[in-house]
């Protein structure tokens, strides 16, 4: 988007194709549209009532249900139903790939995000071409390119003769996690090596001048001509849809959408994106870059500045509580590239940690899937055997003096889990990553009971139906999108209550 707002004008449609539904960023819609939303009753009684009464009473039925808990200290299996079954795992996914990237890579790797170049500097110019290379540091944020900039600048450079090249080869690139999951949602953005800001970007938009006609900008916003808005409407009822590569990434804005308004959208060009925002900070400084050029650097380059990422341990632990998909499929995607030697795509990339893990710990590993790092996939498949047996293991190692369990979201602290697990019976004493997508709700970790054991679990809820179902409705509208949000608050408070129950008898 250039830094001036773009002016267009809304096309005419009829009324039955203005009916759409604004993104919902987070859960997922299903087929079952005319469920309405009912409030969820939370079970506070000291006296458990057992699964059964509990799947019946947040009106579960239809839905497998499947656990299993550990006593940690003693190994002591205590409890489990359908604890072999495999389930779709969501967002505990990431406990997955964090504990196998933290034994692959360490837990003090750092990522790292150079500026190189080749030729001389003499005069204020750089005879020769400069490079920005990615380290798939998941947190790259602003303040780090500035910070290039200005070794750059300290090294004595104002301009170049060459080219500015920017370099994500480290890993394989993609402009999106899921091909399943609509291209808006900003929890399915574009990955590559040079990823910033967590991959999204803030569009806003506003009336000028006479009704049809409105202006847009990108937060940041660039000198250059990038990705923006056409004047379009595709007709799916949604309010911005991702118009797609043959288009120079530009987004369609259906006359539907409100007359102003603002949206994050995922980023699908990182790496490009990353490099113009280094090219402003530059300008900014008072370096001329050209525009930027995707190329690897050449071995006869030469390192100018370099800045790391935290370490990959407090990386892991943030990424836990916030549970933001891309940087788990950075972290998975470097590990698998210290496996094997070379960039993948997220399916390869995430059967190389599956395969490291099935290795490391010993389990039954029938029917494993990880299609990707984050667990934005409903193909994905775990038994909450194979998950305890990942935990188990993890709760054995230590991680730059940490414990796996220390890395956990707790319940009770902030808005952790949803702003469930908190009333006296569970606060502070869940130590747990949530997941969910389409009709599916997972969660998994560590909790400490009211007789002192320290138990490993893993619960999870799928109704393999519905999520199918809703997997055919690539454009589900609000109804469908209510429903499935109503099916995960049931199913997150089932959840509640069976844990509450746990913490009490054992």
């Amino acid at each position: 988007m250039g830094a001036l707002a773009r002016t267009f004008r809304l096309a005419a449609r009829p009324a039955a194709m203005l009916a759409a539904a604004m993104i919902v960023v987070g859960c997922e819609a299903g087929p079952d549209a005319a469920e309405p939303i009912t409030a969820v009753h939370v079970y506070t009684a000291s006296v458990p009532v057992g699964l059964d009464a509990l799947v019946e009473r947040h009106r579960l039925a239809g839905a497998r249900v499947g656990f299993v808990l550990y006593d940690l200290a003693r190994g002591e299996k205590l409890a489990g139903r359908n604890e072999s079954e495999l389930f779709i795992p969501a967002s505990t996914t990431k406990i997955a790939t964090t504990v196998a990237a933290l034994n692959i890579l360490g837990p003090n790797y750092r990522f790292e995000t150079q500026l190189l170049a080749t030729g001389a500097i003499a005069g204020g110019m750089l005879n020769g071409n400069l490079y920005l290379q990615g380290g798939g540091d998941p947190l790259l944020q602003p303040q780090d390119l500035m910070d290039l900039a200005q070794r750059l600048k300290d090294a004595g450079v104002s301009s170049i003769s060459g080219q500015f090249f920017y370099d994500t080869s480290l890993l394989a690139a993609t402009d999106h996690i899921s091909a399943r999951w609509p291209d808006n949602t900003r929890y399915n953005p574009g990955i590559d090596a040079l990823s910033l800001d967590f991959n999204r970007t803030l569009l806003t938009w506003r009336p000028k001048g006479e009704i049809g006609i409105a202006e847009a900008f990108e937060t940041p916003a660039f000198d250059d001509a990038g990705p923006g808005l056409a004047d379009v409407d595709p007709g799916t009822g949604r309010s911005i849809l991702y118009a797609g590569p043959k288009s120079a990434g530009r987004w369609l804005l259906s006359p539907a959408a409100p007359a102003k308004g603002s949206e994050y959208l995922p980023v699908k060009t990182p790496g490009l994106r990353t490099a113009r925002v280094f090219r402003r900070f530059c300008n900014l400084i008072g370096i001329e870059l050209p525009e930027p050029q995707a190329a690897a650097v050449p071995d006869s380059a030469k390192v100018l500045g370099r800045v790391g990422g935290l370490p990959l341990v407090e990386i892991i632990r943030q990424s836990l509580e916030h549970s933001n998909n891309m940087v788990a499929e950075l972290i998975g995607q470097v590990a698998a590239r210290r496996l094997t030697g070379k960039p993948g795509t997220l399916a390869d990339s995430g059967a190389a940690l599956a395969g490291w893990l099935k290795t490391a710990i010993p389990a039954a590993w029938d029917g494993f899937q990880m299609p990707n790092h984050s667990g934005l996939a409903d193909d994905a498949r775990v038994s909450p055997e194979q998950m305890a047996a990942i935990l188990r293991f993890a709760a054995q190692q230590r991680y730059g003096g940490l414990s796996y369990q220390a890395l956990l979201p707790v319940s009770g602290y902030r808005n952790s889990m949803g702003g469930r697990l908190r009333d006296p019976t569970t606060a502070l004493r869940v130590w747990a990553k949530t997941g969910t997508l389409r009709y599916a709700k997972g969660l998994a970790g560590v909790l400490f009971t009211q007789q002192g054991r320290q138990v490993v679990f893993a619960l999870y809820v799928t109704d393999f139906d519905r999520a199918q179902a809703h997997g055919a409705a690539a454009d589900a509208k609000a109804p469908e999108v209510a429903a499935a949000r109503n099916w995960t608050r049931r199913a997150f408070a089932f959840q509640e209550d069976l844990v509450r129950e746990w913490i009490i008898q054992y």
